[in-house]
């Protein structure tokens, strides 16, 4: 069954329109709204003094909700921000300055750490190895390959691939592939977390997980967080006055740091977002849906759209990417089109929203969803299908 009582004012206000794109945008679920106001609120009850709030109360306990979902053994190691990006520039900080960076990633990776990658070898601040995700059956053999032929100063990679959300299984083999001990490793695991079981704890000794509540954690911006491995990088260059919370001893003529994942804290926060991953993650945990229950859900659906779908032509199994033959994938279908923006106005005039990449689109499938709401989405993808074939 859907949980779609969970997200009753949101639903409300979509009224027909159906939202397969909860990969990209989440419905927020009404406690997350009653949370969005009660940070308002906490504001103007408490106001400077919500700090104490913030940090002696719902850091920790969002803490240790993030790092259960994330198999990562040490709570203290997270630290939040408003976005992933700040983290990759915080960690990048740490890198030399007396040469270009070498990078080494996929041609997958979310538009954040793209663009950031392609316009620092545009300025000569780095050089960008990119590893092809495609074919996605010899990945991680070809991405192990590069991995091990160190030099690197950075070695980043997704979990779940944003463009097709192919799985990257086998990530400690990965990490455990990087040579140099000098070598930063980044996971970017936004479309795993909170949709996937997920078990980091094999790489938290060497390496930085990232990711946030904007896609299936249900929150909305301003929620992202990072994972860090214990006395790695302690010292960022780009830094905010946040940074310093933690630090066990008094100013002594250089920047103190904390020795925890508060290093790389940045400058004041808006805690609502946080505070909206908090009221998301404790619904889930009082309706008894981890991960493994919400990723065996979502799946049902994806194999109901699957079944369904014509072996060639548009919309069909064969320009579905990655295809048929692997069980397991994110949650979302990505369909590899060259009219991918035509398909997406076809929806959207089907009152369906999904969302487009390119030539791929996708369709992103949550608890909100129920058989019913897939068997429209089917007879508006034959719809579309008809008019544009």
């Amino acid at each position: 069954m859907s949980h779609k009582d969970l997200f009753s004012t949101t639903l409300k206000l979509q009224g027909e329109r159906l939202h397969f794109a909860a990969h990209s945008h989440h419905m927020w679920p009404d406690r997350v709204l009653e949370a969005h106001t009660e940070a308002a609120l906490l504001g103007a009850r408490m106001l400077d003094r919500k700090w104490d709030e913030v940090f002696g109360e719902l850091l920790p306990r969002l803490s240790e909700r993030v790092a259960q979902r994330l198999g990562w053994p040490d709570p203290s190691g997270l630290v939040f921000g408003a976005n992933t990006h700040e983290f990759l520039v915080r960690l990048c900080s740490t890198l030399p300055r007396d040469r270009p960076w070498r990078i080494l990633t996929s041609d997958a990776e979310f538009h954040a750490a793209h663009r950031q990658f392609t316009r620092w070898q545009e300025a000569g601040v780095a050089e960008i190895e990119q590893v092809a995700a495609e074919p996605f059956d010899t990945f991680s053999k070809r991405m192990a390959n590069a991995i091990s032929r160190g030099g690197h100063d950075l070695v980043m990679f997704s979990k779940v691939l944003f463009n097709s959300g192919w799985i990257v299984e086998d990530v400690d083999a990965l990490v455990a592939a990087v040579p140099d001990p000098q070598t930063l490793v980044l996971i970017d695991a936004y479309h795993g977390f909170n949709a996937l079981p997920l078990d980091f704890s094999g790489v938290a000794q060497r390496a930085f997980v990232t990711s946030g509540g904007y896609k299936y954690a249900m929150a909305g911006e301003g929620a992202c967080f990072l994972a860090c491995p214990p006395n790695i990088c302690p010292r960022p260059v780009q830094t905010g006055w946040f940074a310093g919370f933690g630090a066990l001893s008094s100013f002594s003529g250089e920047v103190a740091y904390g020795t925890d994942g508060s290093r790389f804290s940045g400058a004041t926060i808006d805690p609502t977002g946080l505070m909206r991953l908090d009221a998301a993650l404790g619904l889930l945990d009082d309706e008894g849906l981890t991960p493994d229950v919400l990723h065996s859900y979502v799946g049902g659906l994806q194999n109901q759209v699957m079944a369904s779908l014509p072996e060639e032509g548009l919309l069909s199994l064969a320009s579905l990417v990655p295809g048929p033959e692997f069980s397991d994938r994110g949650h979302f279908l990505c369909f590899k089109e060259t009219q991918a923006e035509a398909l997406y106005q076809g929806l959207e005039s089907y009152g369906v929203l999904s969302d487009v990449r390119l030539d791929r689109l996708r369709l992103g499938f949550a608890i909100y969803h129920d058989t019913a709401d897939v068997d429209r989405l089917l007879e508006a993808l034959a719809h579309v299908r008809s008019r544009l074939s």
